[in-house]
């Protein structure tokens, strides 16, 4: 798209290719698309397209372990998401806060956030989302060394686990085995 015109649907497109990029691994160039979608919509453009920037932008900074501006990016996200009234967004912003905890070593409070989260995916129908935030619950339950909690959370993995692919499917089953 030329750079001067339309700047939204640019938005979009960038965080889509921030999005690929930081799949692939490419965190460097993921980190400068999310920062020009920041740019092109922080004088009020689109809302959502700057959440999303945002959000890309605390997965960069997340990856790269500068944990603080993580959590900086990762609010700001938050904030945007909830004024929009995009709960799916709020809520992968939980998670993301969740496992921004767990690497600053803080997993009682990530706990909290996990688990609500996970509430949050089951009720809005989001199996993947889900599969990731019990995940992560069963890791956060046993740092805190609560036993009991990280099996009871992992019973219900089987269930989950009809429902994935064969790479959660293997997340759930090394989540369970750590249970036990």
């Amino acid at each position: 798209l030329p750079a001067g015109d339309a700047p939204d649907l640019r938005a979009r497109a960038l965080n889509s290719l921030g999005a690929a990029y930081f799949r692939l691994g490419r965190v460097d160039d993921a980190a400068v698309v999310y920062t020009q979608a920041a740019q092109l919509t922080d004088n009020g453009g689109d809302v959502q397209s700057r959440a999303k920037a945002y959000a890309g932008l605390g997965a960069v900074a997340s990856q790269r372990l500068e944990l603080d501006l993580a959590a900086t990016w990762f609010g700001r996200a938050r904030t945007l998401f909830d004024l929009a009234n995009d709960m799916n967004g709020v809520a992968s912003i939980d998670f993301n806060l969740g496992l921004n905890a767990m690497q600053r070593g803080q997993p009682a409070a990530a706990l909290t956030m996990l688990r609500g989260v996970g509430a949050r995916f089951a009720e809005l129908g989001f199996q993947d989302a889900l599969i990731a935030a019990k995940v992560a619950t069963v890791d956060a339950e046993l740092a805190t060394l609560d036993l009991a909690a990280a099996l009871a959370t992992s019973d219900g993995f089987a269930a989950l686990a009809t429902q994935a692919n064969a790479r959660q499917r293997g997340e759930l089953d090394i989540a369970r085995a750590a249970a036990l």
